[in-house]
């Protein structure tokens, strides 16, 4: 799995998304919580 990651990290849309565009996604009105 580490070695997944760092691949994953070395892509820079990807490291953008999850340190904090992932936010913008997030669907705070579902009533499923």
């Amino acid at each position: 799995m580490n070695s997944a990651l760092q691949c994953l990290s070395n892509v820079p849309p990807l490291t953008a998304y999850f340190l904090g565009q992932y936010e913008d996604h997030i669907n705070r009105d579902n009533p499923l919580g």
